[in-house]
């Protein structure tokens, strides 16, 4: 029974891949494509490998720097979706919207929104990680007190 109950609480708990999830932050700036890649938990995936497409083609690929930046120029107006794949099973997308003919003051307010949308992508990642954590404690606290029950009542 013991074993059982340890399995099912093991079985519960998340797994590595969403302890480690890897987020995509990308904008357009001009011709510039640029963002970086990030995990929930927190580090950046440095020097691995990242792709663009546009329409299902290969446009633009890379590593990333040692912050897990990537950067290129836009070869197409359509919309881009830059991937980047860890090779450790963790790969996650971004996508960039078609280029439209934008006026001096769309781009101003996109530079100046672009920290806070940072900022957004990352807490609302971070927010999900504390959920998954504050579930697992959870699981351990209710077995802890079903365990004394249990006990008391021997």
């Amino acid at each position: 029974m013991k074993r059982f109950a340890l399995a099912l609480i093991l079985l519960t708990l998340g797994t590595a891949a969403q302890a480690h999830k890897l987020g995509v932050f990308a904008t357009a700036e001009g011709d510039t494509i640029s963002g970086y890649g990030f995990f929930v938990g927190g580090g950046n995936p440095a020097n691995v490998p990242w792709t663009a497409t546009s329409n299902g083609n290969e446009i633009a690929t890379g590593e990333t720097d040692d912050e897990g930046r990537f950067s290129f120029n836009r070869t197409t107006d359509a919309a881009i979706e830059v991937t980047i794949d860890t090779e450790e099973g963790h790969i996650s997308s971004a996508t960039i919207e078609a280029a439209t003919a934008e006026t001096d003051i769309n781009a101003q307010i996109e530079r100046a929104i672009q920290p806070l949308r940072e900022d957004i992508l990352r807490l609302e990642n971070r927010l999900r990680f504390m959920d998954i954590l504050s579930a697992v404690f959870l699981i351990i606290g209710l077995t802890g007190m079903a365990l004394w029950a249990r006990g008391r009542n021997k």
